[in-house]
């Protein structure tokens, strides 16, 4: 009964975001590439974690300070660049894969399963810190709520602005500038949400900045879909 419970809380915050996005679209994709799609995100965090762990060492030798904007902007480059790499391999050989709006839609899936993956290790980490020794429940459901409303919204809305800008890509019959340009612009947005998470004292300051990325990104939606019109 525990293990479905840390399941069910660890898989929810991504389905209830999921349903967020894509409830309603007209657009619809096969669920079995979405559920390949959301897998491939597991497989983005496990690359993304192999690479960040020796790198962390390189930044330190080099005398970049943990937890600095650099060494974020360092480790946001290697997860969006990740998950983009990922979910380009999982479409290649999709023969759904057809509207600009694609881009966007599958690379928000595999940052859904990239999350996932995340709150499973966020889960783990719980059971070595002391304060939460006899309330393990309770401090995994308050996690997930941080996670939901910080680190998996964020995950989705930077694998967005990737999206989008790979859309824009196929639209301009691929000149990488576009993609190039949304892989750094997503990247900064990912170091900044982080820089604010543990710069900066009021949660504020982060809701306020992940609305404002969350207006911009179903901007870019509400263009891509007037496009596939």
């Amino acid at each position: 009964m525990t293990i479905i419970f840390l399941i069910l809380v660890i898989i929810l915050p991504e389905i209830i975001w999921f349903l967020f996005y894509f409830a309603g679209r007209t657009h619809k994709e096969p669920l079995l590439w979405l559920i390949l799609t959301f897998i491939g995100g597991f497989l983005a965090a496990f690359i993304s974690f192999a690479i960040e762990y020796p790198t962390e060492s390189v930044l330190i030798s080099i005398k970049i300070l943990k937890y600095s904007p650099i060494y974020f902007l360092v480790f946001a480059i290697v997860e969006e660049t990740t998950k983009f790499a990922v979910t380009y391999l999982a479409t290649s050989r999709n023969k759904w894969f057809k509207a600009p709006i694609d881009a966007m839609i599958y690379m928000v899936v595999t940052s859904l399963g990239f999350a996932a993956l995340e709150n499973l290790g966020a889960v783990f980490t719980i059971k070595i810190e002391p304060i939460f020794e006899n309330n393990f429940f309770s401090a995994v459901l308050i996690i997930m709520l941080l996670r939901f409303i910080g680190a998996t919204l964020l995950h989705s809305l930077s694998s967005a602005i990737v999206g989008y800008y790979w859309a824009m890509d196929i639209i301009h019959f691929f000149q990488r500038r576009y993609l190039i340009f949304g892989l750094i612009l997503a990247s900064f947005v990912h170091a900044l949400f982080n820089v604010l998470i543990y710069q900066f004292g009021p949660i504020s300051y982060t809701i306020l900045f992940l609305v404002i990325l969350g207006f911009w990104v179903f901007g870019d939606f509400e263009k891509l879909r007037q496009i596939n019109i």
